[in-house]
């Protein structure tokens, strides 16, 4: 395992989708947003492309931009799979399947 990945803690079923989402979160006093897509997603969390890595154990808070919906979670995982894209495992703090609004 590298450094930079985090422990692998996935759970439950995962279902392949390409939600967008938004990743909010707060660093070095200043507010920060990015837009990212799933790769897969469970009612726990997602595997997530960004176009920046967060800092493992960071905590963040999600925004489904399909249906507006938002969570708060944590970083769980994040790697530099190819260029500038960033793998990112997210956990939500509070399982959820509405969040998605998909049924696993």
């Amino acid at each position: 395992m590298r450094a930079d990945q985090g422990q692998h803690t996935r759970t439950g079923k995962r279902v392949n989708s390409r939600v967008p989402i938004a990743i909010r979160w707060t660093e070095d006093g200043r507010p920060r947003t990015i837009e990212a897509k799933t790769i897969d997603t469970s009612s726990s969390g997602c595997l997530a492309l960004a176009s920046q890595g967060i800092e493992v154990g960071q905590g963040v808070q999600l925004v489904n931009l399909i249906n507006g919906n938002e969570c708060d979670a944590r970083i769980v995982r994040h790697g530099q799979p190819a260029g500038s894209m960033w793998e990112l495992g997210i956990q939500l703090d509070a399982p959820s399947d509405e969040f998605w609004g998909l049924d696993f």
